[in-house]
């Protein structure tokens, strides 16, 4: 079997291995042939066959692996990047963002238009070149579909509860410590950018919490017409549950260390009140 065959094969693998159920992600898009003429534009060069035969399949779309933080990045993601950054200069095209580094800047695994079948080249924002991962292309799909194969979902369902008040007091690590299973908190995080997200905290097990975080503007769309501009009220609130309990059930079914927190992790999220705060609860269920 020749090197196009095994990658076709990885490739049909890997997305039988994708099954919305388990964890919320799915197969995207294929790269257009015009999306494919402007990433061979943008590095003056035509695309080597193994990675069209990657962006024109299809590729899973979020962080879909259950073991490790790897995103393939989206074609507007990626031809986007290619603009404001000088990839060309290296000539290695940055597929998938991984885990960030010490620093919290961003890293990527790029494919190298001079050695595609070769080892991938490991970057942080910049381009700064780290060095060679151990991975060529076929190598992370194969990698991926292992995690997909042998990582076991815990068979357990998070929805949220219609009881939900305002907190009006400080939370201390002890008080998270004592709260049952099922305790949540709701509450507006700001950013370092211009956003505040909405953020739930819930307490997945006696031990365990879990986050999630969702953008202003993606509750807007499940809050009713008539209530969307109102400023922010109950209809808001609800919405804003309703999104981040469901990531949060698709979050914890993955390895727990790449979700899991300890009280002393989110104290200082919940330690004083805020204008928007609420306290409620998600059930935990078997599925």
């Amino acid at each position: 079997m020749d090197s196009g065959e095994k990658l076709q094969t990885a490739l049909a693998r890997l997305k039988s291995l994708i099954v919305r159920e388990d964890y919320g992600c799915e197969v995207g898009e294929e790269w257009s042939e015009p999306d494919l003429d402007q990433l061979s534009e943008a590095f003056g060069r035509p695309i080597p066959p193994n990675l069209r035969a990657f962006l024109s399949g299809g590729t899973p779309e979020g962080r879909f692996s259950p073991k490790r933080e790897h995103q393939v990045q989206r074609a507007v993601e990626l031809l986007t990047r290619l603009e404001i950054e000088d990839w060309k200069q290296v000539q290695c095209v940055p597929i998938i963002e991984i885990e960030p580094d010490e620093d919290g800047l961003s890293q990527y695994l790029a494919i190298s238009l001079e050695e595609p079948e070769g080892p991938l080249r490991q970057f942080r924002f910049g381009p700064e070149l780290i060095g060679l991962s151990p991975l060529t292309l076929l190598g992370w799909i194969e990698l991926v579909c292992d995690d997909l194969e042998t990582h076991e979902y815990p068979p357990r369902s998070l929805m949220p509860t219609s009881l939900w008040e305002p907190a009006n007091h400080a939370l201390s690590q002890q008080d998270l410590m004592e709260l049952p299973p099922g305790a949540a908190f709701l509450v507006k995080e700001q950013r370092k950018s211009q956003y505040v997200l909405w953020a739930l905290y819930a307490k997945v097990d006696p031990e365990a919490w879990a986050i999630a975080k969702t953008h202003p503007l993606v509750v807007k769309r499940v809050v009713p017409p008539e209530f969307r501009d109102r400023g922010e009220n109950i209809h808001h609130m609800f919405g804003a549950i309703t999104i981040t309990t469901r990531k949060l059930h698709f979050a914890t079914r993955r390895a727990p260390e790449l979700w899991k927190k300890d009280a002393a992790s989110v104290v200082d999220a919940l330690a004083q009140p805020r204008d928007f705060m609420w306290r409620g609860e998600v059930t935990i269920e078997p599925e």
